[in-house]
């Protein structure tokens, strides 16, 4: 995300890496190729893990690929006077705390402060924008959308002057 800034590429190519886990599916080797099946298959190795996952199944020449995303992360931020105070909720909906948890914004990381129950402040820019915002938590990445406002001062105030107080010349 870093370097790119854009979404995950599906088409990516996976060759010369080597794969978290692989297994050999027997059942199907006995099946004609011309024979059209229905097929579910499990994966316990994704269990109780969040991340961006590909699943290959390769044989008889073809292939097929699945990518499956697994959590969230969401950030949720309120205006300030210095600044946006932002929280990330993960696919519970459990504020996210800890060392590896914070935002990639305009190249710079926010880090959360995990000692005041998981805030991660980002001070106003000098011109207002939107672009993309890298949410971590945990080893867990996610690009989203972020609009960051400016700092703006403003001041008006209305005054009420009785003309007998005004000596004129002073």
């Amino acid at each position: 995300y870093k370097k790119n800034m854009k979404p995950f590429d599906t088409s990516v190519n996976l060759h010369g890496l080597e794969p978290s886990f692989s297994r050999v599916i027997d059942d199907l080797k006995d099946i004609p190729s011309n024979m059209l099946v229905d097929r579910t298959f499990h994966f316990n190795e994704l269990k109780d893990k969040i991340g961006l996952f590909i699943i290959e199944l390769m044989g008889n020449g073809k292939m097929s690929r699945c990518v499956i995303k697994k959590g969230q992360l969401t950030l949720i931020h309120k205006s300030t006077l210095a600044g946006h105070l932002c929280y990330l909720i993960d696919h519970n909906k459990k504020i996210c705390k800890g060392e590896n948890t914070g935002v990639w914004l305009d190249k710079k990381f926010y880090k959360c402060r995990h000692e005041t129950n998981g805030e991660i402040f980002i001070p106003y820019a000098k011109h207002q924008h939107a672009g993309k915002i890298i949410m971590m938590h945990n080893g867990f990445a996610q690009l989203g959308e972020f609009a960051r406002k400016a700092e703006t001062y403003e001041f008006s105030c209305y005054l009420h002057l009785v003309s007998e107080s005004v000596l004129v010349g002073q």
